[in-house]
């Protein structure tokens, strides 16, 4: 699945949370197990071996096979470089087995019948230069084929990816992915996240910030910078 947003409306926060969601959204008021990995593209890390065609889906197999052994992901940046300074081939297909065995050995270690999410954000990072989003297809390529492998061994898995708009988001061969799209938070929900984010600061005057909502904007970034900037004049 594809989640399309615009900047700051809360897709990085959707991604991290899509994992307790679907396993709430199945199995009601108890949530099921469950987990996630997240890969992301940004946080200023060098794409050495991401933002190259012959070398991308290499990469990002690496990404989580390095993710279910705990490094972070500006960690297994810095590690792929030094990879792809010594290595400019890798089999992809002995890859993608590797990694589904990896992940396999790392679901056995959050319970049965576990619901995962793979959740890779900032796709759009991976355009070339010249404006190319070869890369971004090929990784969405990928992710597709793990997905399937592990969901042909029976675990339950849901790959989403995010951008800014819904241009990146097909695989190699051009098949499209299923589209979301977050809605707009409503007033009421700006006013209850205001509300509850300050209350620890200044419990006695939460009424008096409950139209806070009115600095963000429908727009849940501005939210956010509005609590900051509340929480500060307070204090």
């Amino acid at each position: 699945a594809a989640l399309i947003t615009g900047s700051g409306y809360g897709k990085s926060h959707a991604l991290l949370c899509a994992a307790e969601a679907w396993a709430g959204s199945v199995g009601g008021a108890v949530v099921a197990p469950h987990c996630h990995l997240y890969i992301t593209y940004n946080l200023e890390q060098i794409l050495f071996g991401d933002r190259n065609p012959s070398t991308v889906q290499a990469a990002f197999l690496l990404r989580v096979l390095l993710a279910t052994q705990e490094h972070s992901n500006t960690t297994s940046d810095q590690a792929l470089v030094a990879f792809f300074q010594k290595y400019t081939f890798i089999d992809i297909d002995s890859l993608v087995d590797e990694v589904v065995r990896s992940l396999q050995a790392w679901l056995s270690t959050k319970g049965s019948d576990v619901h995962f999410v793979l959740a890779v954000d900032e796709c759009i990072k991976l355009k070339l230069e010249n404006g190319s989003l070869e890369c971004v297809r090929l990784v969405v390529s990928v992710l597709g084929r793990l997905t399937d492998k592990l969901r042909r061994e029976g675990h339950k898995c849901l790959a989403i990816v995010s951008s800014l708009s819904s241009g990146p988001f097909a695989t190699q061969s051009d098949r499209g992915v299923v589209r979301v799209t977050l809605p707009p938070p409503t007033p009421e929900d700006l006013i209850k996240f205001v509300a509850e984010a300050l209350e620890q600061h200044i419990e006695q005057k939460k009424g008096k910030w409950a139209g806070a909502h009115l600095l963000a904007g429908a727009h849940w970034r501005s939210a956010a910078f509005a609590v900051e900037l509340l929480a500060h004049r307070e204090n």
